[in-house]
């Protein structure tokens, strides 16, 4: 999954990773360092499902907290709501890194096209990554000139 690689790639870096995912449980696994921590965020990927009603915007409002200045936030999503672009923009005036990766709904079944949240994405300024069903995680990750061809794991060095 994007987010077993991505807390991979950065865990290798030594930098500290910590999981909040919302489904129809709300899970975190605080940040820290170490080979233990991508086993226990694995652990808990294996059992999430995006089975929840809770908007991401709501998610993004309730753990900002736990984003302090100097950290990095990446958020992976399929919605397909504008509304929750304003939340992670609200993480930025907090001085933390952001960056999004957009699973396209539309490529896995019958959902609507995420261009609108792309373009609220692209207004802001926001490293975006679009992952589309049949396209190689690697490839998505690395931006195909999405978001200026910086995988996260580069952005937050």
């Amino acid at each position: 999954s994007a987010a077993a690689s991505i807390a991979k790639n950065l865990l290798d870096q030594d930098r500290l990773v910590g999981l909040i995912a919302t489904g129809r449980h709300h899970t975190v696994v605080p940040a820290d360092r170490g080979e233990r921590q991508l086993t226990r965020i694995l652990e808990q990927l294996a059992v999430v499902r995006a089975d929840g009603s809770t908007p991401i915007r709501d998610v993004l409002a309730a753990e900002s907290y736990r984003c302090q200045r100097g950290m990095a936030a990446v958020v992976i999503t399929p919605s397909t709501s504008e509304d929750w672009v304003d939340s992670l923009q609200q993480l930025r005036f907090q001085r933390v890194s952001v960056a999004a990766v957009l699973l396209e709904a539309s490529t896995f079944g019958t959902a609507e096209s995420s261009l609108m949240v792309m373009a609220r994405l692209v207004g802001g300024s926001v490293p975006r990554y679009l992952v589309k069903r049949g396209v190689p995680l690697a490839e998505s990750l690395a931006g195909d000139g999405v978001a200026l061809g910086v995988s996260p794991a580069a952005y937050f060095r």
